[in-house]
Formats: structure tokens, C-alpha cells, sequence
């Protein structure tokens, strides 16, 4: 929202094609030489793998416990090049590629040129930002429709055109289905409306409203499908309750500090009921079952519960003392977002989502679980934070003039 710079239509300059090409460069680099050629899924990839595998074998989907974003993208790509894991990693690259693009656009809506450029080239090179795209996991396609997500919630609140809307909408039900971690966050948008539009109620209501049915509509389907294959009201998976008391239980702290433990593991089912749930529960009755044990733990010891927060907490932010060189680069970035945000707060109607997506997700995982794949997500919003403090220090001053129309 810079007075400054004249509204032009985006085309890729010489720099941010630049930039694109090192932030595909590096991914595929990372694939091929840290992550290796040869990798094979393992944890959650494997069943995202199997998940796909029976797409294309029998065109069924096997199961409510994932979402179907990521599976049906690997099920395509295993139909078009054969079950190759490195060909679906390295389109994982250019979709992680193309998030540097959208960073870069946030950044110049809110901002200007100069910054939006120090965002993309910290995006390009940032080894939280492309990670998981080394890994046949959902973080990456979340993340991308997450962006997109932000890029239209800033366009519309400069300027609520109906398009804008629907397609911040779209494209927060497409980012659901990767992860459902992110649906709840409609309960957040007529807040992120009302500081938006300035304290114009009608407008908040009406831009909320938009945004919340376009995201239901992208889901829909899928809530259909689940209703008609298991005759249960299923909301994009059955892994809620699962998340839920595989990280408040008496046992995670033995295991995973703020992390997760399987059920089974967490000291809350007995040798029959451990039984029960593995062989006779459909995977939505054992959902509603964790559900069950979860809440009654969590009241029952509120201040284990609290302790367990500080963990989570802890883990999402990466608060430890690793001293790896993803961990360095991380805390770096982290430091200049801090700066940025406090810098940024004279402009916070039309930055507020870059606030209020990282506190989202924060408090979801003082709920769930902490982790670097829960906070991925949100990465971009710390680049761009952090290139605005960068700015800021480079600078040395120039920028005391308001950055926001």
C-alpha cells in the first residue's frame, strides 16, 4: 500500500525471474543431494503414498484419516510419470518455487519494490521455506494455497472487490484440505475483517461472510463424499480426536516433549480397549473415542495440561538450543520478524493477517501439537515481517517515512 509506487500489472522482472530460478535451483539441489535421489516415504508419507497408490490402482480412496489434497496430487503425478517418489518431490519444488512469487507479491502490496524483493530472495534460500518439499508430505501444498490465501485477504483489504474475496476463500478450503489444521481459522476472519475495513460493520460482516462460504464450498464435496462412503458426518478427516489425545495424555512428556504419541501409547486405554480400538473401531468411531478420552484427561489435569502448553509452545517456535544450520538461519530470520512486526504495527488494518495467521496457528498448537511442520505454514509471513526489519536496518532511517498508503 505504498503511495509511492504506481499500480502496475504483475509481470516477472528480471530480478524476481532471477530469484524464482535460484529458489527452484536450490530445491531441487536439496532434493538430489541432502535428501537423496532414492528416498523412500516413511511416517505420514507412507500413507500419503499408499493413499494415492489405491487412487490409481482402483480409483478408490482408501480412507477419512488423511486429507485428499496431497494424495490425489501425488496419485496424478504417479499416473502421468510412473510411482516415482523423486518426480512427485520435485514438482513439490516448483510448487515451493512459485510460494517465493507469492511472497514477493504480498510483500509489494504492502510495502514497496526494494522490500518485496529482500522477502522473495530470503524465500529463495530459506531452508524452512523448502524444507518439506524434500518429503511427500502436505506442508508444502498448504503453504502454497496459505500464501494465496494471504495475497487476496491483502488485496481485498485495500479493496474488497467480490473476486478478491471468493478467491481468499478458495484458496483457505484448498490449503483445508491439505491440512484441516487450517479450516478453524474462519472463526478468526470477521476479526481480521473488522480491523481491516476499519471498524465499517457492514463491510466486516459482508467480507467475512463471502470469504467463510467460498471456503465451505471448496470443502463440501468432500464432506459429501465422506457422508456417502461412511454413512458418518466426517469434516475433511477423522484425525482430529487422534492429534488431540496423542498430545495431551500422561506419556507424552516421556516421549515427545510438546509433540505426539500414538493413542494406544499415551497410557489412557486399557489391554482390551487398546484391543477394541485396533481391530473392531471404524477409523471414525476411534476418532470420537480419542475425542472422548482427550477432553476428560484435559479436565481432569488442567495443570499437566498447562505444562504440556509450555512444550508445545516451545516446539512449535523452535525455542531449543540446536545449533544446526537450518536452526541458525531460522532464528535469524525469527529475530528480523520480531523487528519487522513491531515496526510494521503503524500499519496493522492492512498487515493484520500477517498477525493473526502465527497466533492462529500458535494458540492450534498449544491445543494439538507443536512442530516445525505445524508452524511451516506460516513461514512466509515471518520472511516477509523479517524483510521489512531488514529494510528497516538497511535503511538507517530512510524508512522513517510511513510505508503504508
Amino acid at each position: 500500500m505504498n503511495a509511492c509506487l504506481p499500480r502496475k500489472k504483475f509481470h516477472l522482472s528480471k530480478p524476481i525471474f532471477l530469484i524464482f530460478l535460484l529458489a527452484l535451483i536450490t530445491r531441487v539441489l536439496f532434493n538430489i543431494f541432502f535428501v537423496g535421489i532414492n528416498d523412500v516415504p516413511v511416517a505420514d508419507a507412507t500413507d500419503y503414498h499408499q493413499i494415492a497408490l489405491n487412487l490409481l490402482n482402483n480409483s478408490t480412496y482408501s480412507s477419512t484419516s488423511r486429507a485428499p489434497l496431497l494424495p490425489f496430487f501425488i496419485a496424478i503425478l504417479y499416473k502421468v510419470f510412473g510411482v516415482n517418489y523423486f518426480i512427485v518431490r520435485i514438482f513439490l519444488s516448483i510448487v515451493s518455487s512459485f510460494i517465493c512469487l507469492t511472497v514477493y507479491k504480498i510483500t509489494r502490496e504492502l510495502f514497496n519494490e526494494q522490500i518485496a524483493l529482500i522477502a522473495a530472495f530470503i524465500s529463495s534460500i530459506y531452508g524452512m521455506m523448502f524444507y518439506w518439499c524434500g518429503f511427500l508430505l502436505t506442508e508444502t501444498l498448504c503453504t502454497f494455497f496459505l500464501t494465496l490465501a494471504v495475497l487476496y485477504l491483502v488485496k481485498s483489504s485495500k479493496n474488497p472487490r467480490l473476486r478478491y474475496l471468493v478467491s481468499a476463500g478458495i484458496y483457505l478450503g484448498l490449503a483445508s484440505l491439505a491440512r484441516p489444521f487450517v479450516f478453524p481459522f474462519f472463526i478468526v476472519l470477521p476479526l481480521w475483517a473488522f480491523v481491516s475495513f476499519k471498524n465499517n460493520l457492514k463491510m466486516a460482516s459482508k467480507a467475512s461472510l463471502v470469504i467463510t462460504l467460498a471456503m465451505f464450498l471448496v470443502i463440501l464435496p468432500w464432506i459429501i463424499r465422506n457422508y456417502v462412503v461412511t454413512h458418518k458426518f466426517v469434516f475433511i478427516t477423522s484425525q482430529g480426536g487422534q492429534t488431540f489425545l496423542g498430545a495431551n495424555n500422561p506419556k507424552v512428556l516421556e516421549c515427545f516433549k510438546g509433540g505426539w504419541i500414538h493413542p494406544t501409547e499415551s497410557g489412557l486405554f486399557d489391554e482390551k480397549e487398546i484391543s477394541h480400538y485396533l481391530k473392531t473401531l471404524s477409523a471414525e468411531d476411534a476418532d470420537k473415542l480419542c475425542w472422548k478420552k482427550g477432553i476428560a484427561f484435559v479436565s481432569k489435569k488442567p495443570l499437566f495440561t498447562l505444562k504440556l502448553m509450555v512444550y508445545k509452545f516451545k516446539l512449535f517456535w523452535h525455542l531449543n538450543k540446536d545449533t544446526s544450520f537450518f536452526s541458525l538461519e531460522y532464528f535469524f530470520v525469527l529475530l528480523f520478524a520480531i523487528y519487522g512486526s513491531i515496526r510494521s504495527l503503524e500499519g496493522f488494518a492492512s498487515t493484520s493477517i500477517l498477525y493473526l495467521l502465527p497466533v492462529f496457528f500458535t494458540l492450534m498448537s498449544l491445543v494439538f501439537w507443536g512442530d516445525d511442520r505445524i508452524r511451516s505454514p506460516i513461514e512466509p509471513l515471518l520472511v516477509i515481517f523479517a524483510a521489512y526489519g531488514i529494510g528497516r536496518v538497511l535503511s538507517e532511517g530512510n524508512y522513517e517515512q510511513r510505508a503504508f498508503s
